[in-house]
């Protein structure tokens, strides 16, 4: 399977939007009360400088919902390209 150039440019835009999700992922604070962790949103933050806080930690499955979504949509951005005749 050739890659025309209209699927090139998908490519590489998916490609660029999934490694900035990746470079600014999304955290979340844990706080502990009484037996509960408690998980609430602290934003977005470069990779390797995490939001100011003691419990904070990566949110995975928000990170790979977030992949999953851009997949779908660029995979049928991707189906629509028309080939060049």
């Amino acid at each position: 399977m050739e890659l025309t150039p209209g699927k090139k440019k998908v490519l590489i835009w998916y490609i660029l939007i999934v490694s900035l999700m990746c470079v600014h992922p999304p955290w979340t604070k844990s706080k502990h009360a009484a037996r509960l962790e408690i998980k609430e949103n602290a934003g977005y933050d470069f990779v390797f400088d995490p939001p100011y806080g003691i419990n904070t930690q990566i949110d995975f499955s928000r990170l790979f919902v977030q992949i999953i979504a851009a997949s779908g949509v660029f995979g049928v951005l991707a189906l629509r390209t028309k080939k060049e005749e």
